[in-house]
């Protein structure tokens, strides 16, 4: 018998603040133990995220990811900071992790056409969009 946990996600969309083309690929997924950068594009947009002190990350298909859809689809935004609910709280249900409730780690949500990705790290990402031109149009930190 399984039990099944119900999560409820919830958070906060934080890049949304520029008009998007409304299907974004995940292109490139770079991880060096620390450090992930993650590219997506648009028809008009070259996107990078750089997140460093990872903890952790995981790639799956959308249909694997149910459970965000509803507040965390596209049209709501690319990239979210999952405050409860998430990949977080569901390794802290299984009896095999050790509590990974640590002050300051933190989870976040990136939603591609095709994949999303769910990173715990220690530091917020930062994110540079390009015009395809290669002029910048945004960086944050």
């Amino acid at each position: 018998m399984t039990n099944k946990i119900n999560l409820n996600p919830a958070g906060v969309s934080i890049g949304h603040d520029f008009e998007y083309d409304y299907i974004q690929e995940i292109t490139k997924i770079d991880y060096d133990i620390e450090n992930l950068e993650i590219n997506l594009e648009t028809s008009d947009l070259f996107i990078k995220v750089f997140i460093r002190e990872v903890r952790g990350y995981r790639v799956l298909p959308e249909g694997d990811m149910l459970e965000f859809w509803s507040d965390f689809s596209r049209r709501n935004g690319w990239i979210f900071e999952i405050k409860t609910g998430g990949w977080k709280e569901l390794l802290n249900h299984r009896a095999s992790n050790f509590p990974i409730n640590e002050e300051g780690l933190y989870e976040y949500l990136i939603n591609g056409a095709s994949e999303c990705i769910n990173i715990l790290a220690y530091e917020k990402p930062i994110i540079e969009i390009e015009k395809n031109s290669n002029k910048s149009v945004k960086q944050t930190d």
